[in-house]
């Protein structure tokens, strides 16, 4: 059954994940950097960040859940470096 939800941030916005984590990556004026995560409600996942594509992969965080389709991030750490991210499920 696939995962629709509409975006906090865009109303308009539909997003189907077909069962699939996904994540959308926001950067505010302020430099805060912020993850939505969509996926199913049932599932655990964790956030795993790394410096460079082929570098070594690191847990930003662990047993996230998503309980109503939709989760905000909103503490990610500040950096001057690129950084990248990827939700895998547990």
């Amino acid at each position: 059954m696939p995962l629709l939800h509409s975006a906090p941030e865009s109303p308009r916005r539909v997003t189907v994940a077909a069962g699939r984590p996904l994540l959308q990556a926001l950067l505010w004026t302020n430099a805060q950097r912020t993850m939505l995560l969509y996926g199913p409600a049932d599932a655990t996942f964790t956030l795993e960040q790394a410096t460079e594509l082929d570098g070594a992969w690191q847990p930003a965080y662990t047993n996230l859940t998503i309980p109503n389709l939709t989760r905000v991030l909103s503490d990610l750490p500040r950096t001057n470096r690129s950084i990248f991210y990827r939700l895998r499920r547990e």
